[in-house]
């Protein structure tokens, strides 16, 4: 099954709504018969938590603790899906994942605009 086929399955408008957010916020990969959206972990999690007085060390820690996770939409199951983003007390894809649906939630998807990473 492609990519194509798998959009076209999307019966559901609002599903399909959802889908094309989050295809603005990372970056779409289909290969062997996987179809998925990647997302930039650390960018998103400080975006998220810009405005909260995150310290730079900090920043620089999340990006250090986020080198070797990986966070995806896959597209044919429909659920998020992540590897090695739990660092000590913190699920940093919990994080991203949080900072994905504000950015759904804000006016900012909805004027068109890309989140470019």
């Amino acid at each position: 099954m492609d990519q194509a086929k798998d959009l076209e399955e999307l019966k559901d408008t609002e599903e399909l709504i959802y889908l094309k957010q989050l295809m603005k916020i990372g970056k779409v990969w289909s290969n062997y018969g996987h179809h998925r959206i990647y997302f930039d972990v650390p960018k998103l999690i400080i975006t998220s938590l810009n405005g909260l007085g995150l310290l730079e060390s900090d920043a620089k820690n999340i990006e250090m603790a986020c080198l070797s996770g990986k966070l995806w939409y896959d597209i044919k199951t429909k659920q998020f899906v992540s590897r090695n983003l739990h660092v000590k007390n913190y699920n940093l894809a919990k994080l991203a994942m949080e900072a994905i649906d504000k950015l759904i939630e804000s006016e900012f998807l909805l004027e068109d605009e890309l989140f470019e990473i």
